[in-house]
């Protein structure tokens, strides 16, 4: 009776120990993913200040592109570690930002929207680093 109690308990327990399994790992990815946040946001900051220098009076478009494409690349990064309300805006700047790289002939209008989206995006990683618990 004992022995029959502990085959049903030992039953029961294994699906309840792999979804506490698959929770843990999911949990452990979200919180690892959004640790990288705040670095990937500073990167972005100083990547956009060249950005913003090659895109002035005097600069030189061949950096500015070299700049975006460090910029997408960042935002491609950050796609996975941010939830769905930034996920809005992030995708429509990455496109617009892969329409300026792709066109050498961009004009002077495309690099500075392209430079608007992103400064909207690092706001809103700014307000995300102020929402963590940990920062």
């Amino acid at each position: 009776m004992l022995s029959d109690l502990g085959s049903w308990a030992s039953i029961f327990s294994l699906p309840i120990t792999i979804w506490v399994l698959v929770e843990t790992h999911r949990i452990k990815k979200k919180f690892a993913a959004r640790v990288r946040v705040p670095e990937i946001r500073q990167e972005l900051a100083n990547v956009s200040r060249s950005y913003l220098s090659n895109i002035g009076r005097n600069g030189d478009r061949d950096a500015a592109h070299s700049d975006l494409a460090k910029i997408a690349a960042l935002l491609k990064s950050l796609q996975d570690k941010v939830g769905t309300r930034s996920m809005t805006t992030l995708r429509p700047t990455i496109k617009r930002i892969d329409r300026v790289i792709s066109s050498r002939t961009a004009s002077d209008d495309d690099f500075w929207k392209a430079y608007q989206a992103l400064i909207e995006i690092i706001a809103s990683l700014e307000q995300m680093e102020r929402d963590m618990p940990w920062s």
